[in-house]
């Protein structure tokens, strides 16, 4: 996901919130150590065939349908086992509990 896309998305989300996570110098923390820390899950499970990518850059309601739609592809369609866990993953602002 593009960071500006990310913070336009929580500068937004700021605007009606109290939280101490919105606050910018909070959010660039939080997009700085997603950036450095989420490269090792991505390549696990990249390299388990286990990952798909989004484009998350897009209105969050289309990246909530394309969630959708690949956890359907993924576990209905290809009719594998049911996992005990899903794990998304997404930086800050990618829309990922829209």
């Amino acid at each position: 996901m593009d960071k500006k896309v990310a913070l336009e998305r929580l500068q937004e989300r700021s605007k009606s919130s109290d939280k101490p996570e919105d606050q910018m110098a909070v959010i660039e923390k939080r997009l700085n150590n997603f950036e450095k820390n989420s490269s090792v899950v991505v390549k696990h499970f990249e390299s388990v065939k286990k990952l798909a990518r989004i484009d998350c850059n897009r209105p969050m309601d289309s990246v909530f349908r394309q969630v959708c739609l690949k956890i359907d592809e993924q576990l209905y369609y290809k009719k594998i086992e049911l996992p005990r866990v899903l794990f998304i993953c997404g930086g800050p602002g990618a829309g990922k509990g829209t």
